[in-house]
């Protein structure tokens, strides 16, 4: 006849075993988590009054060399290129540069806070 204290950490260990994650089971996290990421970042980036600053995302396929000129012709400064090619962060005290900026064929101007880059003042370093 068994030990009844056998049957009972047998079924303890069946119990924690059912417990365990699997990597099936973190796949909903997982998707939260990408879908959730890029957002966070372009709340924490358009957040605040903007003061002049702008993330310019142009098309994939253009270079730096690309959105830098584009930012110019617009009438604008470039603070700092993103980590992307066709990415930027701008400085413009014209209130019409976002206009203008889509006008020459970039995607998307938007508004951002200090953090990402420096003001006027700072030409591209920061202080």
């Amino acid at each position: 006849m068994s030990n009844p204290s056998d049957t009972s950490v047998c079924l303890q260990a069946r119990h924690k075993a059912a417990e365990r994650p699997t990597l099936g089971s973190l796949w909903p996290a997982a998707a939260v988590a990408l879908l959730g990421l890029p957002i966070l970042v372009l709340l924490a980036l358009t957040s605040g009054e903007g003061r002049g600053q702008y993330v310019v995302i142009a098309a994939p396929w253009v270079d730096r060399a690309g959105v830098a000129g584009t930012v110019h012709r617009a009438g604008a400064g470039l603070v700092a290129s993103g980590f992307l090619p066709n990415i930027a962060v701008s400085w413009s005290e014209d209130e019409g540069f976002p206009a203008a900026a889509r006008a020459q064929g970039v995607w998307l101007v938007l508004p951002t806070s200090g953090f990402a880059g420096c003001g006027p003042a700072g030409g591209g370093r920061g202080r």
